[in-house]
């Protein structure tokens, strides 16, 4: 939620271990705090690395959308039950 994949100078992610992994994003499309570019940079990044993305951007800040929240508890509850 409102995340996004570090890069460091001189230090490599092993994002090869996200390979067939489920990976949720959410990222609010008007955040300043943390801009929609590096949310869209982590989920370009983690499909290219082979997880299985579900990304939802919606037009709010720095916060978790109520909207979203429903599909992300579906998305979980997919993957536990």
């Amino acid at each position: 939620m409102s995340g996004f994949i570090p890069t460091v100078p001189g230090f490599d992610l092993a994002l090869d271990a996200l390979d067939g992994l489920p990976v949720a994003i959410a990222h609010g499309a008007l955040d300043p705090v943390i801009s929609v570019e590096l949310g869209r940079d982590a989920r370009d990044r983690a499909r290219a690395a082979g997880a299985d993305v579900a990304y939802r951007e919606t037009e709010v800040p720095h916060i978790l959308d109520p909207r979203v929240v429903p599909a992300i508890a579906g998305w979980l509850d997919g993957r536990f039950a």
